[in-house]
């Protein structure tokens, strides 16, 4: 990818090795070193509104002026300042990239109008709504909303796991119980049908059991971001043993890239981007015959 005046960095190009398997259902990693305020949420910020689109990116209420490089004096970008750019490349510079531009006097974005791929984004902050759900969107931009506003909450992952078919909710639970290092004999379960109204999903925390609604922060916090993401996949992938990602975090110092759920638990702090393998075409749905993210 090629950043070019966008926030505090200049310009900077990044080639990403290919990933391969270490070892047989083991996951490669990418990881990004960096001390606070060196650009790491940047980069991911490029990522998520390159690939999001700038239909998406209406949604987001967000000021293209925001993301252009200012001066040593922090001037406000005038008709003469250089446009923010970003280009992602999915295979080589060979290759027709996915680009977005910031046009300084207007402040607009300007690009591909549609989502590339299956776009995931969280920010630092992942929290949920205790006693009303948020409303799940199905839009692209609601899946990264955190990565850009601070006060934006996940949706609240009771709702959905109450309710979706079985299959769904014990695909979800093995997941979650990698995800938060549970013993696969660790009971996460909810009431029968019938008797959930009012009802709570109960984790087994090492021999005690509690609601989703009485774990720490930090559980919590885990369980909706993962269930976010687990829901999301689903949406495009039959199972979750199928789908496959890139996961990105960066937290104080660091950023990784991972393409296994189970090491969700491992980036549980931080800005993360996951992006789908599959590009997206016109309509929103997944499109099997281009190449891979």
């Amino acid at each position: 990818m090629e950043i070019r005046n966008f926030k505090g960095i200049e310009s900077l190009d990044l080639d990403f090795p290919e990933t391969t398997l270490s070892e047989e259902d083991s996951a490669s990693s990418i990881m990004m070193l960096g001390e606070n305020a060196t650009g790491k949420s940047s980069i991911l910020e490029a990522i998520a509104l390159t690939l999001l689109g700038t239909k998406q990116i209406a949604n987001l209420g967000l000021r293209g002026s925001d993301y252009i490089r200012r001066d040593e004096d922090w001037n406000p970008p005038t008709a003469s300042s250089p446009r923010a750019e970003v280009r992602v490349y999915f295979e080589s510079r060979e290759t027709a990239p996915v680009s977005i531009a910031i046009d300084p006097p207007a402040g607009t974005f300007e690009g591909n109008g549609s989502p590339a791929v299956v776009l995931l984004g969280y920010g630092p902050r992942r929290f949920f709504v205790e006693g009303a759900d948020k409303l799940f969107s199905s839009d692209p931009s609601a899946r990264v909303e955190t990565l850009f506003n601070p006060t934006a909450v996940v949706t609240n992952p009771s709702s959905w796991l109450m309710n979706c078919e079985d299959k769904i909710f014990n695909a979800a639970v093995r997941a979650l119980r990698q995800i938060l290092l549970l013993p696969d004999e660790a009971i996460v379960e909810r009431p029968q049908e019938g008797q959930r109204e009012s009802a709570a999903i109960m984790f087994d925390m090492y021999g005690v059991a509690s609601p989703l609604s009485r774990l720490s922060e930090g559980y919590k916090t885990v369980v909706a971001m993962s269930v976010d993401v687990i829901r999301e996949m689903l949406r495009y992938w039959p199972d979750l043993e199928r789908a496959q990602g890139v996961f990105t975090t960066a937290g104080a110092a660091t950023a990784s890239c991972v393409t296994e759920p189970a090491e969700l638990a491992a980036c549980a702090k931080g800005d993360w981007v996951l992006l789908g393998r599959e590009p997206m075409n016109t309509s929103g749905r997944r499109q099997r015959t281009a190449a891979p993210a």
